[in-house]
């Protein structure tokens, strides 16, 4: 009989499911499709890149412990989510801070001052107005003109102090600078007792000497939050504020990629995080090392991860980034003092001379505190050197300035400001 014919070949393997698409701006949580409303630039991060998504509970609200899980989980150091977490979430910290916060509805004060309600959300002492109300170009584009030089590229600290300064005040410092917070926290503003009776937190002008400042602090918390070589470039920068853009080198750190469901025996998770260290690409050790802090183990556990104990501490003994917000906050206010210092000698060199670098003179932030540092009044044109006044459309309702006021108008406006007066429109 004829030979029978071969057996058919088996089909060839089904391929595997796809993957889950990754988060997406085009296709936010239900809960962040009012990305414009979120006011603090990493909830906007977290919301945009979904990284909040299987934490929300149906009211779209989300509790302290899942946020700072969200934060470790992109490799943002724990001293880092667990101090800015303490500063908006009901703890010690901050006993007015409810338990659940909706993302959208941290704009609690809506007029220029008045305290933050009791269980919502409290917005620092003063605002940049970056993303309060709602998100906004206008403002981000003024810090970044007064911050960075023409010939420069990237935000480094002293770019960050120049910035949040601009805002870092109640009163203009009229005629030199129209600017001032969007508005006030009453209940953090109390000069009369020097510290605020709930916190024991210091209540004065971040201009005084001694004064931390809140928006300093969070300003810089975010900063080195999302640059982990302490550098970020200008356009990075602003996509990360304005439009939940992740920096390249934040991805670059970030252990979300490589990790792993938990567990001791194969490498706590990250595993595939450590196959990827190449010891000429530091950032693929910081890799790593974040992927192990995500689990929030105690020192016990970490001395027995050999690799950890390899890698990581070397990292945090050559100074990598790894700084707690307290920290953070000493270092901008020594930092501010620095510049109030330069402020003054380049006013007293001005004396003497016809010109300046006024690129220069506005990297060092001296637009904002010259006014604040220097005991002679200066003029508008003074202070910004060959550049043509214009004028002020200011958010406050307060109007436009277009000239230097009069005794009786700065009167008023001080008198508006410090909420003394019921002040409307002009």
């Amino acid at each position: 009989p004829p030979p029978s014919p071969p057996p058919p070949s088996p089909p060839p393997p089904s391929p595997p499911p796809p993957s889950p698409p990754p988060p997406s701006a085009s296709l936010p949580h239900a809960c962040c499709t009012d990305f414009h409303l979120i006011n603090c630039p990493f909830m906007g991060l977290m919301c945009k890149n979904g990284d909040l998504d299987p934490y929300f509970e149906p009211d779209c609200t989300v509790v302290k412990e899942d946020v700072v899980k969200a934060m470790l989980a992109r490799g943002v150091h724990p001293d880092i989510a667990e101090e800015t977490t303490e500063a908006n979430f009901n703890s010690t910290t901050c006993p007015k801070c409810p338990t659940n916060i909706d993302v959208r509805a941290m704009n609690t004060i809506t007029t220029f001052m008045a305290p933050s309600p009791n269980d919502a959300p409290q917005e620092h002492m003063y605002s940049t107005g970056v993303r309060d109300p709602v998100i906004g170009g206008g403002a981000f584009n003024f810090g970044e003109f007064v911050c960075l030089a023409s010939s420069v590229t990237s935000w480094t600290e002293p770019e960050v102090n120049c910035f949040f300064h601009i805002w870092d005040r109640r009163a203009p410092d009229l005629p030199n600078n129209p600017i001032t917070t969007n508005d006030v926290d009453s209940d953090k503003l109390d000069l009369s007792l020097g510290v605020n009776a709930s916190t024991g937190a210091p209540n004065c002008e971040p201009e005084q000497s001694g004064c931390p400042s809140q928006l300093g602090g969070s300003n810089l918390a975010f900063f080195h939050a999302i640059a982990p070589t302490n550098v970020i470039s200008a356009g990075d920068y602003k996509d990360a504020w304005l439009n939940g853009i992740y920096p390249p080198d934040f991805l670059l750190r970030d252990p979300t990629s490589c990790t792993t469901t938990y567990d001791p025996m194969t490498g706590h998770g990250c595993q595939n995080c450590l196959a990827q260290v190449i010891p000429s690409q530091q950032h693929t050790a910081e890799r790593y090392c974040n992927c192990i802090h995500q689990w929030q183990l105690n020192g016990s556990v970490l001395a027995t991860i050999l690799p950890y104990q390899a890698i990581c501490p070397p990292l945090v003994a050559s100074g990598r980034r790894l700084g707690t917000q307290r920290q953070l906050q000493g270092q901008a206010q020594a930092q501010a003092q620095a510049q109030a210092q330069a402020c003054r000698l380049t006013a007293d060199d001005l004396k003497e001379s016809s010109s300046f670098d006024w690129n220069d003179y506005k990297k060092n932030g001296c637009p904002t505190l010259v006014g604040q540092e220097y005991n002679e009044p200066l003029t508008f044109s003074f202070l910004y050197g060959y550049k043509k006044p214009q004028p002020w459309q200011k958010k406050n309702s307060f109007g436009t300035y277009s000239r230097e006021l009069t005794a009786e108008e700065q009167g008023r406006l001080t008198a508006c400001v410090e909420g003394r007066l019921n002040c409307t429109g002009a």
